[in-house]
Order: structure tokens, then C-alpha cells, then sequence
């Protein structure tokens, strides 16, 4: 009897062993053959879900036989920006041009990005507004291979179309101004000379602040080594740290020239000024007429001086005629013939106290 049961139990145990060791192969091979169908399943949604995707926003974008033209901003919410971006989009549409904006947002990634955009919808004419010139390269690498030509506003790009200020001319203009303000107000002298620089834009808007220098100079050799040129253009927040730590080491200095490269970062510098209560010990005359430095100019108490204006609003007139000439095959009048590139240049005059409300009136 025992005999019996026990050769139950080892018959049942055999049994479950078949079972278990027949079973767990079969269970292996479902789960390979999931984990590989599933694989091939993604990759054939996410390549038709991309191409979907392009096929869309191309569509949606451009019609058949349209001509667009590409802008893509330097940043949004200044004033100078919106003015350039909104005088491009009406002279575009007066034309019967489609337009696609893109913000570079004062960032290169962004803009190498944005460059990649513009190929993809494979524009007629690229219109690039952006800070960094060490990556007008990498930019120009994509629209070359794509064929698109290439306008680039106040900063050029090698083999591209420059349209915007002759930056020497504008400093000059800015830097006689002050200059002949320091012999008037101050007999010839001046306690230091502050100049906002950018290095990050390279060599031709570096020229605006070597202009700058020049026009002091020539009527105030004196105050060669009074000169101090720090990097605290391009960004508002840079200008105000520079010229705060300038004016704490200088606490002495109560006759301070203060100009540089943009309004942006000069405004900063006012700031700076405002901040330590040395309001009156500086004069700050700016470059652009940036929107919200005009304000400072019209008030009699401000510091600000005045500004070499650009006349921003009136970019597009200049940047969508030279689109309209490279689309149509034309030449294009070089205004710098000694600089690399092709350039156009847009008008500009000086704006002070005393003219300021003849140029921009009050709006009543």
C-alpha cells in the first residue's frame, strides 16, 4: 500500500515536471515575439506621424505659387524689434509676399534653430536679425546647401546681403555730438568716459563705438586716457551692472560720458545712474532711438541727452526692397564697397531736446 502511494505521488510530481518544463519555452517565445512587434509597430506610427506633420504645416503655411519671405526677429517686446518686425510684414503684404516670423530671442541655439525652419519651408528669401556672429557660419551653411539667399540686418553675415546702419557714420555722428558738448558745458574736460562695447557682435557694429571714440577724440584729444570701454552692451541688465560697478569705483567723478553701442544697454546705464542717485553726474547720448529712450530725450531733466536715430519703423522699406531685387534676379547697388559683403544702408539723424518733437511729435 505504501508502495503504491508513493509511486502515486513520484507519477504526479513527473507529470507537473513535463508540464512546467513543456510550458515556460512557449511563454519565452510570446514575449520575444511582443517585445519585437511592438517595436516595429512605433517606429511606423512615428514615421508616418512626422511626415504627417510636415506635409501639414507646409501646406498651411505657403500655397502653391506664393513667394514668402522669412523674418526672424532678434527678440520680441522691444520696442525697436516690433517696429522692425512690423514695417517688414507691411511692405511684405503690400507686395502680395507671405510672410513667416520667428523669434530668435537673443539666443543662438534658437536662432540655428529657427534657420532650420526656414529651410524646411524652403522660403524664398531669409531675413535674419540675430545677436551672435561667431555662429553666422553654421547659419549660413544651411541656407547656402538650401540655396536661399540671405538678408541679415545690423549684423553681417559673410555671403549674405547686409541692410542696416553704417555703424561707423552713426557713431561718429554720436561721438562729435558729445564731444562738442564737452567743450561747451565742461571747457574740454571730463572726469571719465564710459563706451558700452559688445564683442559678442563682431567686427562691423564694433565700428558704431570706435566712431563713437573718433568723434570725442577729435574735438577733445585730452581725454584719451580718460576713456573706458567695458562689455555691457546688447542687453539692458548688462548695461546697468557694468555702469553700476563703474560709477561705484569712480565716486569722485561727477563729469561722466556715458554712450555705447545700443539704447537698449544705455538704458541700463540710466538706471545705474538712478540707482546710486548720480543722475547728475553723468550725459548719456544712445544709438537706435529705441522706443522707450525717446520719452528720456523729451524730458528736460533726463540725463539722456539724445540718440542717433535708426528709424526702425522704416527697416522694412529698405530690407523688403533688397528681398524684392534678389527674388526677382536684379543687382544690388553696394554702399560699401571696401567691406566684404554687399551693404545697404538705412537713413539716420540725429535726435536731441531740441528736435525731438519736430521727429516724433506728441501724439495729441
Amino acid at each position: 500500500m505504501m508502495k503504491t502511494r508513493m509511486l502515486q505521488i513520484l507519477s504526479v510530481m513527473m507529470l507537473l515536471g513535463l508540464v512546467l518544463s513543456a510550458c515556460q519555452p512557449e511563454v519565452v517565445e510570446v514575449e520575444k515575439v511582443v517585445e519585437v512587434e511592438v517595436e516595429k509597430v512605433v517606429e511606423k506610427v512615428v514615421e508616418v506621424e512626422v511626415e504627417k506633420v510636415v506635409e501639414v504645416e507646409v501646406e498651411k503655411l505657403r500655397a502653391e505659387g506664393e513667394i514668402m519671405i522669412a523674418f526672424a526677429n532678434i527678440v520680441e517686446g522691444y520696442g525697436f524689434a516690433t517696429m522692425t518686425r512690423d514695417g517688414i510684414v507691411e511692405e511684405a503684404t503690400a507686395r502680395g509676399y507671405e510672410t513667416l516670423l520667428l523669434n530668435n530671442n537673443f539666443d543662438p541655439n534658437t536662432a540655428l534653430t529657427n534657420a532650420d525652419t526656414m529651410v524646411l519651408q524652403e522660403v524664398d528669401v531669409a531675413i535674419e536679425f540675430q545677436l551672435f556672429e561667431d555662429i553666422n557660419p553654421a547659419i549660413m551653411s544651411k541656407f547656402n546647401d538650401a540655396g536661399i539667399p540671405v538678408i541679415t540686418i545690423d549684423i553681417p553675415a559673410e555671403g549674405a546681403i547686409f541692410a542696416g546702419v553704417d555703424n561707423y557714420e552713426a557713431g561718429r555722428m554720436g561721438g562729435d555730438w558729445l564731444g562738442q558738448y564737452v567743450l561747451d558745458n565742461w571747457d574740454g574736460d571730463a572726469d571719465l568716459v564710459l563706451l558700452l562695447d559688445d564683442p559678442a557682435v563682431g567686427e562691423l557694429p564694433a565700428k558704431r563705438v570706435n566712431g563713437v571714440e573718433d568723434g570725442i577724440l577729435a574735438a577733445v584729444p585730452g581725454l584719451a586716457d580718460k576713456i573706458l570701454r567695458q562689455p555691457g552692451g546688447g542687453m539692458r541688465e548688462k548695461g546697468l551692472e557694468i555702469t553700476r560697478t563703474v560709477l561705484t569705483q569712480y565716486p569722485d567723478a561727477h563729469r561722466i560720458v556715458i554712450s555705447g553701442i545700443d539704447d537698449i544697454s544705455l538704458l541700463g546705464a540710466l538706471a545705474a545712474a538712478e540707482e546710486l542717485g548720480r543722475e547728475d553726474d553723468v550725459i548719456i547720448f544712445g544709438q537706435g532711438g529705441e522706443e522707450e529712450a525717446l520719452p528720456e530725450i523729451r524730458d528736460p531733466n533726463s540725463p539722456y541727452l539724445g540718440d542717433v536715430a535708426y528709424f526702425f519703423e522704416n527697416y522694412g522699406k529698405t530690407v523688403v526692397a533688397v528681398a524684392e531685387k534678389l527674388i526677382n534676379g536684379e543687382s544690388i547697388e553696394d554702399e560699401c564697397p571696401d567691406w566684404r559683403d554687399v551693404c545697404v544702408f538705412v537713413d539716420i539723424a540725429l535726435l536731441t531736446k531740441d528736435n525731438i518733437n519736430d521727429i516724433y511729435p506728441i501724439a495729441e
